[in-house]
């Protein structure tokens, strides 16, 4: 059996209540920063897998190419489509907080 809790303070139960709300929004932020980080490293493993498959791909496809009459990739004319994928990565983010600064120095 519990006894009735006694608070000397009317401001206690304010409080606590305040403590309570606080430890809620800490874990939902923790969630959702779990959540994220969950996704990103869920995102780069498997980008990374194909990479690898689509590296050994083209080891063999590279490999047999020479044996055929007709040879239909030229790697060395070739950009790697990693590097122009990096390359249109970074423009985007330079871009969008290029963007980002104009709209912040243009509010009032």
């Amino acid at each position: 059996m519990t006894r009735p809790l006694r608070l000397s303070d009317p401001v206690e139960p304010e409080l606590y209540k305040l403590a309570v709300e606080m430890a809620d929004r800490v874990s939902a932020r923790r969630g959702l920063a779990n959540t994220f980080f969950l996704t990103v490293n869920t995102g780069l493993a498997a980008l990374q897998s194909y990479r690898k498959l689509n590296a050994a791909k083209f080891k063999v496809i590279n490999a047999i190419e020479p044996r055929l009459p007709l040879q239909l990739q030229a790697p060395a004319r070739l950009w790697p489509l990693r590097d122009l994928r990096a390359w249109i990565t970074w423009w985007w983010l330079l871009l969008s907080r290029a963007r980002d600064g104009r709209a912040r120095g243009s509010s009032p």
